[in-house]
């Protein structure tokens, strides 16, 4: 509860200063901030840790799939020219719960018995973009580009005084990118962006899709929207794939 708490303030703040910076924009400032909130929906959590000789479980079945509150995501851009854009994207994501177990699971070498066990999953990401147009018309703009992404994951199982955490806080995954919009009107556009890559040791998936409503000539906007992240790891570390399901609302400033 205190952590959805912290969201909130944070959010906050960051409302009330980006309003105030903005106040002073012009429509040539470089700086774009995209702050989007929502729900999430597990559709898949499955880990064996470690990847070749743990026992195979659904984070699911101990943390739930219904609805719940996503943290919030930030991602800011700085247009270095007309075809130049860098990227920093904070994206937090945990989800926690106790459910039971249908049968014992050995997790990093500990043997969980079947019944109620605690369970926690954080795959925090960190990503730097760099991004060229290729295409710029009246009515869009599309951008590749390359993503650097540091993950900050933990996958952990508490069951009375047991406790076990697989922790991987410096994996670097380095991402394609593909970015841009398409007006539908003078104040409605869309735009989307994904972060992904596939190899033999496992994938990547983060794409997004918006519905935007331009508030002022800068180019402010309100939007609606949704996102999937789909991936994951198979080595002998760690097996871990899951598959979240977003709906979204921020809204996206220029400064």
């Amino acid at each position: 509860m205190n952590r959805g708490l912290d969201v909130r303030k944070l959010l906050g703040i960051w409302t009330v200063g980006a309003v105030a910076v903005c106040s002073y924009a012009d429509e040539d400032t470089p700086y774009k901030l995209r702050i989007e909130s929502g729900q999430f929906w597990i559709n898949r959590n499955d880990a064996r840790i470690p990847g070749d000789s743990g026992t195979l479980f659904g984070l699911n079945d101990l943390t739930g799939r219904g609805a719940k509150t996503t943290n919030t995501r930030f991602d800011l851009t700085y247009k270095q020219n007309k075809d130049t854009e860098w990227r920093l994207l904070y994206a937090p994501f945990s989800s926690s719960g106790t459910g039971n177990l249908d049968a014992p699971v050995t997790f990093r070498g500990t043997v969980f018995s079947a019944g109620p066990t605690f369970a926690y999953y954080q795959f925090n990401s960190y990503r730097l973009t760099y991004r060229r147009t290729w295409k710029d018309t009246e009515s869009s703009k599309w951008m590749f580009g390359y993503t650097l992404k540091v993950r900050d994951a933990e996958i952990r199982l508490e069951q009375g005084g047991k406790v076990e955490a697989e922790k991987d806080p410096r994996g670097i995954v380095p991402l394609l990118h593909l970015s841009g919009y398409e007006r539908v009107s003078d104040k409605m556009f869309f735009d989307f962006d994904i972060d992904g890559l596939f190899a033999p040791q496992g994938r990547a998936i983060d794409l997004g899709a918006r519905l935007n409503y331009q508030i002022n000539d800068r180019g402010d906007s309100f939007f609606v929207g949704g996102r999937v992240l789909e991936g994951g790891a198979d080595n002998p570390k760690v097996y871990s794939f899951a598959a979240v399901y977003y709906f979204s609302v921020g809204y996206t400033v220029k400064f």
